[in-house]
C-alpha cells in the first residue's frame, strides 16, 4: 500500500507542470472515498479510502494553489462534505462539469471498490458507491454503480469544450 501512494504522488508530481500551467484558470477536483459498503455484505470494509481522500486533498492544495473548489466525498475523512453514493457523485460531476468554462482542470479520484459487470459480449469496469447494491437481473447490472461508459458520458463533454479532465 505504501508503494501504491508513493506512485501516486509521484504521478502528481509528474503532472504538477499541468496542474500550474494556467493559473488563471479554474481547477476543481472531486474526491470519493468508500470505506464500507452498507448492501454489500460479506465485503470487508476498507481502511485506507479516507486516508486516501485526505491525502489526495493535501497534495492537490500543495501542488497549485488556488482551486475553484475540492469536493471531497467520502463516508470516513476529515473535511468530507457529503457521502459518497451514486447519485451525489454524479451531481457533483455534472455540477462541476456544466460550471467549468476552457482551459479549468477537473480532476476525478476514486479510492474504494471497483468490479465488473457483464455488457454486451464482454465486461465493463464499475465504481462501487457507498450505496452500492447487489446484482440486478432485471436492470442487467449491478445497482447503484457508475461504470466506465457512464463515466465517460459526464465527463467527455466537458472534455470536449477544452476542459482537461484528468482521472
Amino acid at each position: 500500500m505504501r508503494i501504491l501512494r508513493l506512485l501516486l504522488l509521484s504521478c502528481l508530481c509528474a503532472a504538477a507542470t499541468n496542474l500550474t500551467y494556467a493559473q488563471t484558470s479554474d481547477a476543481w477536483a472531486i474526491l470519493v472515498g468508500v470505506s464500507e459498503y452498507p448492501e454489500l455484505k460479506g465485503l470487508r470494509p476498507l481502511r485506507a479510502p479516507g486516508n486516501d481522500v485526505a491525502l489526495m486533498r493535501d497534495t492537490l492544495l500543495r501542488v497549485r494553489a488556488g482551486w475553484r473548489e475540492v469536493e471531497v466525498l467520502a463516508d470516513v475523512a476529515d473535511r468530507a462534505e457529503g457521502i459518497p453514493t451514486r447519485d451525489a457523485i454524479v451531481s457533483t460531476l455534472e455540477r462541476i462539469g456544466n460550471t467549468a468554462r476552457p482551459n479549468d482542470i477537473l480532476v476525478f479520484y476514486f479510492s474504494g471498490y471497483g468490479s465488473h459487470q457483464p455488457v454486451g459480449n464482454g465486461l465493463e469496469e464499475i465504481l462501487l458507491p457507498k450505496d452500492a447494491g447487489q446484482w440486478e437481473a432485471s436492470a442487467g447490472k449491478v445497482k447503484n454503480t457508475l461504470s466506465r461508459s457512464e463515466l465517460h458520458a459526464l465527463l467527455a463533454p466537458v472534455a470536449a469544450k477544452g476542459v482537461r479532465v484528468w482521472i
